[in-house]
């Protein structure tokens, strides 16, 4: 089954999610969950996904989350090195509609050499609502920003009674956003 966008509709949605970006800088969590909201509007099926950012597995990397997570020795698996982590501290990056914690495990591919993250795994098994998430993301260098983006996203949810969702988002045409302040003193 295919399902497309209306136009209308979704641009209407996107011109709301610029406006919540918009928002004073010290409602960051309030922006992050009426993003998150607005994204589950075009969630398939009864599964809900709020969760489904192709960065996503890169926060946990940052220097400051990773005390968040066990993270095996590197192995090495053709050309790359894989290492796989679980999240073992409280409260998880993803907790269920009731805020319980929904700890995530999975792997990150690397170049061994550059250390460049070359592909992320991202499993959650969300228990409440017997549902378990899996989201694997490939990245590219991308010639013209230099650097690394997510090229390809596929989400695969397996629900109760055997209730499958699966989806593929494929990314191109990155463009770099750029900002030129002026500043102007008054007299």
């Amino acid at each position: 089954m295919w399902y497309a966008l209306e136009w209308p509709t979704f641009r209407r949605r996107r011109t709301a999610n610029v406006s919540l970006l918009k928002l004073p800088v010290g409602t960051a969590g309030d922006q992050w969950r009426a993003l998150e909201e607005e994204s589950s509007r075009f969630n398939i099926g009864t599964i809900r996904r709020t969760f489904n950012v192709p960065t996503f597995v890169l926060l946990f990397l940052r220097s400051d989350n990773q005390h968040r997570f066990d993270f095996d020795a590197p192995r090495p698996e053709g050309p790359d090195v894989v290492v796989t982590y679980r999240e073992v501290d409280r409260p998880t990056f993803v907790r269920d509609e009731q805020g319980d914690d929904e700890p995530a495990r999975g792997l990150i591919r690397a170049n061994p050499v550059t250390g460049a993250i070359l592909a992320t795994r991202m499993v959650v098994d969300l228990a409440r609502a017997d549902v378990q998430a899996q989201v694997d993301v490939r990245f590219a260098p991308n010639s013209k920003l230099r650097l690394l983006v997510p090229i390809e996203m596929r989400e695969r949810y397996s629900g109760p009674s055997g209730q499958q969702v699966e989806g593929v988002a494929r990314y191109r045409n990155f463009k770099r956003f750029e900002v030129d302040p002026t500043w102007k003193t008054r007299p």
